[in-house]
C-alpha cells in the first residue's frame, strides 16, 4: 500500500460556508458547492511537509484543478491511516471532503481502502415523515400495536416507501448511519466509496430533497466518519 511521508500529515481543507451566506445561494438550493472537487486529480495536494518541524502546514496558494481546466495533476499517495489515530475523526465533519479521503484525487484502484465516509445530515423524523406524507408516501397501520393505533403514521413502512422512491428519482439510497460527531443516526445521501459515481445532478437532487422538507438552513450536508472505524 502506498502511503505519505512518515512525517507527512493531511492537512484539512476548508469548509465551504452554509448556503444562507452565499451570494449565489438561492440559485443553488440548500448547497453551495459540490462537496468534493469533480475534476481528475488537483493542484492542490493537501499534504505541505514543513522543511523545519517535519509538521504538515495548509498549503494557501495552491491552484485548484477547476481553475487550469487543461491541466492535469498527479494524484495524491494513498496515506497509511492508522487505527485509533483518530486523524480522521478529528478532521471531520466537513462540508467539503478533504482530498485525501476523495477516490478521485487519490492513486487507489479501489475507493474502499479509503476510510467509509458519510455524506449526510441531522436526522429529523418530524420533517421527514411530513414531506413522505405530503408527496403521498406515508403508510398508516391497520391494526394496534403497542403506544401507536390503527390509523397511525406507519414509521417504518413509510421509510421504505420513501427510500425506495428517492432511490429511483435520483440515484441515491437514503439511508441512516451510525457516524463520529453525533449521538444518533444520521440521514446519509451517499458515501466517499461511491464518489466516483456520483453526478452534479444526484447532488443536487440530494440538496433539493433537504430544501423540499424545509430544512432550516443551520442543518447542511456535512461529511462525517462512520462509526465503526477509529481512524
Amino acid at each position: 500500500m502506498t502511503a505519505t511521508a512518515p512525517n507527512s500529515t493531511p492537512v484539512l481543507s476548508k469548509s465551504v460556508p452554509p448556503r444562507s451566506l452565499t451570494p449565489d445561494a438561492e440559485a443553488l438550493g440548500s448547497c453551495s458547492s459540490l462537496p468534493f472537487d469533480a475534476g481528475e486529480g488537483s493542484s492542490d495536494t493537501g499534504i505541505t511537509p514543513s522543511s523545519t518541524t517535519g509538521v504538515s502546514s495548509a498549503s494557501t496558494t495552491a491552484k485548484t484543478s477547476s481553475s487550469v481546466p487543461d491541466t492535469e495533476y498527479p494524484k495524491l499517495p494513498l496515506h497509511e491511516f492508522v487505527w485509533g489515530e483518530k486523524l480522521v475523526r478529528n478532521t471531520l465533519p466537513q462540508a467539503a471532503i478533504p482530498p485525501w479521503l476523495d477516490p478521485l484525487h487519490v492513486d487507489v484502484d479501489d475507493p474502499k481502502k479509503l476510510p467509509l465516509c458519510w455524506y449526510g445530515v441531522e436526522f429529523l423524523p418530524g420533517l421527514v415523515f411530513k414531506y413522505a406524507e405530503r408527496v403521498g408516501l406515508a403508510a398508516y397501520l391497520k391494526f394496534t400495536c403497542a403506544h401507536m393505533k390503527e390509523g397511525d403514521l406507519d414509521p417504518f413502512e413509510t421509510w421504505i416507501r420513501f427510500t425506495d422512491w428517492f432511490e429511483k428519482k435520483s440515484g441515491l439510497k437514503v439511508d441512516l448511519i451510525d457516524v463520529w460527531g453525533h449521538e444518533i443516526p444520521i440521514m446519509t445521501v451517499f458515501s466517499n466509496h461511491e464518489i466516483p459515481r456520483i453526478t452534479d445532478q444526484m447532488w443536487r437532487n440530494a440538496c433539493d430533497l433537504l430544501d423540499d422538507m424545509e430544512f432550516p438552513d443551520e442543518f447542511q450536508l456535512e461529511w462525517y466518519l462512520d462509526r465503526r472505524l477509529a481512524y
